[in-house]
């Protein structure tokens, strides 16, 4: 039996800048893993809160000025999950 712990964040995700003035957005993710991986601890998925998009980085002005500027939508969502298994088999993946 080995165990594995899993954390970091969910930081952000860019836009092209074709999409418009939208309403707030959100990312929902889950965990998949083998029938050999159990969770520990920790939620294996869920829904950051809101985050509205952004405007572009200071490097990206001459861009933003033509329309075409990326947008990002910041969440900063922590994850933390533990997991125990008896083969690697169906490592768990984050899916967004």
């Amino acid at each position: 039996v080995f165990r594995v712990a899993v954390t970091g964040e969910i930081e952000s995700a860019q836009f092209g800048g074709g999409i418009g003035r939208g309403g707030p957005l959100m990312c929902v993710f889950s965990v998949q893993h083998g029938h050999d991986w159990t969770v520990v601890s920790g939620v294996p998925h869920g829904i950051t809160q809101l985050a509205v998009l952004s405007a572009p980085p200071p490097s990206s002005v001459a861009a933003a000025l033509a329309g075409g500027a990326p947008k990002e939508a910041i969440w900063n969502f922590p994850l933390g999950l533990v997991f125990k298994a008896t083969s690697p088999f169906g490592w768990p993946r984050l899916v967004v």
